[in-house]
């Protein structure tokens, strides 16, 4: 069940309507002021992490102020069960203090091959790695249940105002703590959504207008308590899908993929969605090491993209559009230091690739190639 904000942009007009938003502040989302004497809460920075250095010091400089410890999972194998060089993260590379977890190849042996299709496990394995960042969080020093867990891919990152907001006001969001609870006990709203501004491939040059994250994933915000209810990966997906293809993604700690109920409060326009921000490499990187079946850019959707233009009206896949380099179509740390953050915007291959998008009966074949060239 989605709640959206009174007045506040819906996400299907996004990204234009993004720049009309409201000021996000306990009185425009109609919540309550914090008390003065309500005790401080933490808010905890939460992601499984695959060596994206440079979105890592863009979260740091972005949500420092208000974060106050960043817990994040590593394993040396990716979703398909196959090695790769572990990032090792530092305390001074993330906000506020850190919690690190690695992952030994054991920790995925629940995705054995009885779980079936290769598919199948590699969605088990995401579920495990996932699922874990709550023992990480679980490390924090004196985490209380009522405390805030902000989770999300490390692309994924939420406007500095929202998490002022967790500080300042009371928002009309429970802590479900009893494990086996039925359904029909639960609060009403546990969870709050972030849509994103817009969702740039800047490797192609196209924005993506069906990535914006309406209802499911994309980043949230739970407490503590209800992060050890549910695990994490279960607010990521729609409860019907658990039943499916999806019962995969209830693996690991604290899953209870079956009996969630989505309720939550959704906030338009609060987020953004950098996936392939960096260029080339970093997306051959992705790409191999995600879940996805295709272990390769769609090329389909780039040429969707090049050859429908804006004739396509309703906007399914991606649309041309230059990468934005200004706030708050991009994060205020990416604006006021573009030379640091060039990489994000100045992808070598950019100008390539639209030269070579002419070339539309192969251009499938030449966008392959060009990556397993990186």
């Amino acid at each position: 069940m989605l709640l959206s904000l009174p007045l506040l942009a819906t996400a299907w007009s996004q990204p234009r309507s993004c720049h009309a938003r409201l000021p996000l502040t306990c009185e425009a989302l109609h919540w309550p002021r914090a008390a003065s004497d309500r005790p401080p809460v933490k808010i905890v920075d939460a992601f499984a992490f695959n060596g994206e250095w440079d979105m890592l010091e863009l979260r740091r400089r972005e949500l420092a102020a208000y974060i106050n410890a960043t817990a994040i999972v590593t394993s040396g194998v990716n979703f398909h069960g196959q090695p790769r060089p572990e990032p090792h993260v530092t305390v001074d590379s993330v906000a506020g203090k850190l919690t690190r977890l690695s992952l030994p190849p054991s920790a995925f042996s629940v995705c054995s091959a009885r779980l079936g299709s290769p598919r199948n496990r590699a969605e088990c394995r995401l579920a495990v790695s996932k699922n874990s960042v709550a023992l990480a969080v679980d490390r924090v020093a004196d985490i209380q249940a009522s405390d805030w867990v902000l989770f999300s891919d490390p692309d994924e990152l939420p406007l500095p105002a929202v998490l002022r907001l967790l500080h300042t006001c009371e928002p009309p969001v429970a802590v479900t703590t009893r494990r086996g609870a039925k359904v029909a006990d639960a609060p009403a709203t546990v969870v709050i959504k972030l849509t994103a501004i817009a969702h740039y491939l800047y490797h192609v040059g196209c924005v993506a207008n069906t990535s914006l994250w309406y209802g499911a994933r994309g980043p949230f915000l739970v407490r503590v308590g209800t992060m050890r209810r549910y695990g994490l990966r279960a607010f990521q997906f729609e409860p019907k899908k658990y039943r499916g293809w999806g019962v995969y993604n209830g693996f690991g700690p604290y899953a209870s993929a079956y009996d969630y109920q989505r309720t939550q409060l959704l906030i338009p326009c609060a987020a953004w969605h950098m996936s392939s921000f960096g260029g080339a490499p970093l997306v051959a990187k992705k790409v191999r090491d995600n879940k996805d079946r295709a272990h390769e850019p769609s090329s389909s959707d780039v040429r969707h993209c090049r050859e429908a233009g804006n004739r396509d009206r309703q906007g399914l896949v991606v649309t041309p559009r230059r990468p934005a380099r200004a706030y708050p179509d991009v994060p205020a740390s990416a604006h006021s230091d573009p030379r640091r953050f060039a990489v994000f915007f100045e992808a070598p291959s950019f100008k390539r690739r639209r030269q070579l998008s002419a070339r539309r009966d192969e251009y499938g074949e030449t966008e392959k190639r060009a990556f397993d060239r990186s």
